[in-house]
């Protein structure tokens, strides 16, 4: 029973990784990284759950006397219950409201007390919601004494053995500081995928090489040895020290003339390197146990290698691999396209299909199914946070998200059908996602009210997005479509690097006029000569003294801009400038309501990309904006 709570050392190593990494993007940048694919499969987050040891042992099939022990799990309050009861558990199957779903009979253990056995006592926690378990009468005794820890007794749960006899097996007591959940289980493989370890990673600056150890002792020793010009990044990702089912070695071999440690799953790889001197690598034995295909909660952890350095770099990130490997479609961004109220959505479920075969994944990325493209999918919801899948897979549940990607890898290809309600925008690119929702109307203005919304996400990379700007039709003059998709992507990625306001619903911009319109492959479709601009201006982003720089505009003026300070009385946007505009003037006399006059001035633009002008969109940009670079980002 852990009454200690190791959030504080977990919180600094965040930081500290958080820190470092920032600092380092530049170094990554110029080192000449390439990528060599997936090395392994880890875990990307720590389960939470730490082993205690074996809590009792039980059976691990029905024996004489014997009777199954059911496990349940609320998903609200992250609590697992055990119960040997057939009426607690009907009560608590058959009860939606109760928050607890049945997860099957997890082993066997003994209604009665039979020769050798003891009772296990269950206590409650009112304050946490959690159910402990325990054979020991000094924990007992322990938790019934000191009532500040909130546990109350709730009686014997049933009978098993305080050591391992008559063929029992050791049921295993987990916990998490985090939900304060215990977990038991009696097998070797859930304790071993529970229970994850911690990866860490450190950089050593003088020769470039990323090393990477599970061994606390070797952490600490590193930690306190700054001779050895190793600083620490944080963790890395999460890992088994001990050998689970389906995993396999992560074999650690270290090059002394280029510094470099390198760390393989293959036998080959390793055997070829440590079986030929001529490579100067060394076998330093196992490093940790892994995967080399993905299996439930695992993420891929990419390989890189700088040639110029010798370096070997190992990420789980898909952020660090973005960036090291940029596509040239640029970063991803979330589109916040609509969302159902819980009744709307019960009443009539969300729809998808897809022009090829698509993946249905869970929040944690584990594929739920694979579906063919002509298969509808529907999502519908249920009840605490909980999604309900039906369609093209069996009926299923699951919690918070879902996501829908291409089954080939290959999302640039991939088009969505979505079905939106009273809408002929129908289609979209690359990702989708519907996200559970349960907070403060930021989205309607009014934080004091709470709502249960669940959004419908698109997930694209930043140059297909900007193919689908719904702010232009794209019949004008080239260089003016050119112009307002350079504002369109500029404004987008400042969204994907700063933008904070929408990241409790799942994305980071909306898809109307509250940010700015976006219309995807439909509107993509019908207005051509958007993605033949963006594609002319690709990757180029409006900037000023080496940021993204916000560039507003508005459809008139009354012959002179105004500055951004002038309007909205800030001097943080140096570049909105008052400017001479004869060429974007309105008109008529009364200027229309929603014209601020900062930055640039559409018709303006318009007109200075036509006869007689003939102005280039860096041009346009460079007269509205004072003072800009115009620089390719990816």
């Amino acid at each position: 029973m852990n009454k200690n709570n190791n959030k504080k050392n977990i919180l600094f190593w965040g930081i500290f990784a958080l820190f470092f990494f920032v600092g380092q993007k530049n170094a990554f940048a110029s080192g000449g990284y390439q990528a060599e694919g997936t090395a392994f499969y880890a875990q990307k987050n720590s389960s939470g759950y730490v082993l205690e040891g074996a809590g009792f042992y039980a059976e691990s099939n029905q024996v004489s006397g014997s009777t199954p022990i059911y496990r349940f799990y609320n998903s609200t309050t992250g609590d697992h219950f055990y119960t040997i009861s057939e009426d607690e558990k009907n009560s608590l199957a058959n009860n939606a409201q109760s928050g607890y779903s049945l997860e099957g009979v997890v082993y066997y253990a003994f209604p009665t007390q039979v020769s050798g056995s003891s009772p296990v006592y269950r206590f409650v926690n009112p304050t946490t919601n959690d159910h402990f378990y325990t054979i020991s009468e000094d924990e007992k005794k322990l938790l019934i004494n000191n009532t500040q820890w909130g546990f109350q007794i709730e009686g014997v749960a049933f009978y098993a053995y305080s050591s391992q006899i008559n063929g029992s097996s050791p049921i295993y007591r987990l916990y998490n500081s985090s939900t304060n959940d215990h977990f038991y289980t009696i097998s070797e493989d859930e304790k071993n995928k529970i229970s994850v370890t911690p990866v860490y990673r450190f950089y050593n600056a003088k020769t470039g090489d990323h090393f990477y150890t599970i061994s606390e002792d070797e952490k600490t020793i590193l930690v306190k040895n700054t001779q050895g010009n190793y600083l620490p990044e944080g963790v890395a990702f999460y890992a088994n020290n001990t050998q689970a089912s389906g995993s396999v070695p992560i074999y650690r071999l270290y090059n002394s003339t280029t510094g470099d440690h390198f760390y393989t799953a293959s036998e080959d790889e390793k055997n070829s390197l440590a079986n030929n001197a001529q490579s100067g690598y060394v076998s330093e034995g196992i490093a940790f146990y892994a995967y080399t295909s993905q299996v439930s909660g695992s993420s891929p952890v990419y390989r890189f290698f700088d040639s110029t350095t010798g370096d070997h770099f190992y990420t789980i990130s898909e952020d660090e691999k973005n960036y090291l490997i940029l596509s040239p479609l640029g970063p991803d961004i979330s589109v916040g396209l609509w969302y159902f109220s819980k009744t709307d959505i019960q009443n009539s479920p969300f729809e998808i299909t897809a022009n090829k075969n698509y993946n249905i994944k869970d929040a944690n990325g584990n594929v739920l199914g694979q579906v063919n493209a002509d298969s509808a999918t529907y999502v519908s919801y249920r009840d605490n946070g909980n999604l309900d899948i039906s369609g093209s897979i069996p009926d299923t549940s699951t919690y918070s998200n879902v996501t829908f990607d291409a089954t080939d890898g290959d999302n640039t290809s991939l088009i969505f059908n979505v079905h939106r309600p009273g809408s002929s925008l129908d289609h979209y690119r690359d990702k989708i996602k519907v996200q559970y929702y349960r907070g403060p109307d930021i989205y309607g203005g009014d934080t004091s009210n709470t709502v249960t919304q669940i959004w419908v996400i698109n997930i694209l990379p930043l140059e297909h997005y900007v193919w689908g700007a719904g702010e232009l039709t794209g019949t004008g003059p080239m260089e003016h479509t050119k112009v307002m998709t350079t504002i369109f992507r500029t404004y987008g990625y400042w969204y994907v690097k700063y933008a904070t306001k929408y990241a409790p619903y799942g994305f980071k911009i909306r898809s109307d006029s509250g940010s700015q319109v976006y219309n995807g492959y439909d509107w993509e479709m019908q207005y051509s000569n958007i993605k033949t601009a963006a594609q002319a201006t690709r990757g180029i982003i409006v900037g000023y003294s080496g940021d993204v720089a916000l560039t507003p505009y508005s459809s008139y003026s009354d012959g002179r801009t105004r500055s951004y300070e002038e309007v909205w009385g800030s001097t943080a946007y140096p570049w909105c400038q008052s400017v001479s505009d004869p060429y974007g003037k309105y008109p008529g006399s009364t200027l229309p309501s929603g014209n601020h006059m900062v930055g640039l001035i559409a018709h303006g633009s318009l007109n200075l990309a036509d006869d007689p002008y003939k102005w280039d969109y860096q041009r346009i940009l460079k007269y509205y904006y004072t003072g800009i670079s115009l620089n390719t980002f990816y």
